[in-house]
């Protein structure tokens, strides 16, 4: 099975440099052969087995989101049917050799390591630590998330602050201050492993204004529900989350690199 490498730079890769950020987008994919009963023919389907978005400060601590879906069992795709479509689909990406990818693939997660390695909460205002864990057979499904809440977070005067609450304007004194969360295949369900993971791992104090802690958690967690931790157990979930996800982000592709053996059918498209 041929596979098929792509990155993506920032557009503003030269003004974000001297800034100290660093943003790329890496997609592998595969190719196999399919038969469609709709057009009664055999043609290309396209599988992903790996996207890494990248986006980090290293200039300013706390400022990162590292979005990363691995695994040769993942059941993303793209529409395209031959590789002319494929490259359409992808323009904004540049095509690179197997080689770089996994050079820079390995640099993504270096990057995500060092700068997520430790996570200390504001020390000023109010901080807000919740986590969910939603049943799933075969998956780990955990998000956990911090808030922080700052009374007069803009530094409005006594003046603006006084009109504000006249005309009934809320502050929105409550931010985002960290997210993660991990989608990870079990290894002791007794069936055979998905090898299809995906995790975030977003930190950012300055998006995501809310006007309440429940508000946040809301936006959050949304039909989940969650519980209210306290710091320590935050610290030690985190602790938990981050050892699970560097053990699923080595990738094998060993069994793409083997003829194809199998076949596959579309009957709905």
């Amino acid at each position: 099975m041929e596979r098929y490498y792509f990155l993506k730079v920032s557009r503003h890769r030269k003004e974000e440099k001297t800034e100290g950020i660093i943003a790329f987008h890496l997609k592998a994919l595969y190719s196999q052969k399919e038969f469609s009963q709709k057009f009664n023919r055999e043609r290309l389907g396209f599988k992903y087995f790996d996207d890494i978005d990248v986006v980090v400060n290293t200039k300013s601590s706390g400022l990162y989101c590292f979005s990363v879906n691995t695994g040769v069992n993942g059941c993303c795709g793209e529409v395209a049917t031959n590789t002319k479509e494929l490259y359409a689909r992808l323009k904004d990406y540049k095509k690179i050799s197997e080689q770089d990818y996994f050079r820079l693939r390995s640099f993504a997660l270096q990057l995500m390591f060092r700068h997520t390695q430790l996570f200390n909460p504001p020390s000023h205002g109010t901080n807000g630590f919740a986590y969910s864990r939603p049943w799933s057979y075969g998956f780990h499904k955990v998000k956990i998330s911090v808030h922080n809440e700052l009374y007069n977070r803009k530094g409005d005067t006594a003046e603006q602050l006084e009109w504000l609450a006249k005309h009934g304007y809320e502050r929105y004194d409550v931010v985002d201050q960290e997210m993660i969360e991990i989608f990870i295949s079990k290894t002791d369900t007794g069936y055979k492993r998905h090898d299809d993971n995906s995790f975030i791992i977003r930190g950012n104090g300055r998006n995501g204004q809310h006007n309440s802690f429940e508000e946040a958690r809301k936006r959050t967690f949304w039909d989940d529900s969650f519980d209210v931790v306290q710091e320590h157990q935050y610290l030690r979930i985190r602790k938990l989350l981050m050892k699970m996800i560097f053990d699923v982000t080595e990738l094998d592709i060993s069994s793409l690199l083997k003829e194809q053996t199998y076949s596959v059918t579309v009957i709905i498209e």
